[in-house]
């Protein structure tokens, strides 16, 4: 049920992103492909696919931060006892609750910290090179 949920919950998000990003996709240079003879594969995997993946590097990072935040699905599905997350293991420390789970709490917290910055470096050094090309 908590996938279910997820999923529920984050997907209409990524695909309003997806779509508005299809909209943004320039027809003149689709058209260019379909003149040189692409195929509709080759076309989605050389023209749309690398003009969306700033999009999919940001709905990856959006999804990594909400998905270590998840509270309140857990406790309204009274899935305590089957599922833990970030949000829950800080929760029942601050209530004083059975165990020290300090540790594993600032384990996921530096984990997270880390996954994030392993997905924005590379944008933020494509972003800083196209800045420093312009300024010159």
């Amino acid at each position: 049920m908590l996938i279910v949920y997820g999923v529920w919950h984050s997907a209409p998000f990524a695909f309003i992103i997806f779509y508005a990003g299809l909209q943004t996709v320039p027809a003149e240079t689709i058209e260019a492909a379909m003149i040189d003879g692409a195929s509709r594969w080759e076309r989605t995997r050389y023209v749309v696919l690398p003009h969306l993946v700033p999009l999919i590097v940001f709905i990856a990072l959006i999804q990594l931060m909400d998905n270590f935040r998840v509270f309140e699905p857990i406790v309204g599905f009274s899935a305590q006892a089957n599922a833990t997350s970030l949000s829950w293991i800080i929760f029942n420390d601050l209530a004083g609750g059975e165990g020290s789970f300090f540790g594993s709490a600032g384990a996921t917290s530096v984990l997270t910290i880390l996954g994030v910055a392993v997905l924005l470096i590379p944008v933020l050094f494509r972003t800083w090179r196209d800045f420093k090309g312009k300024v010159v």
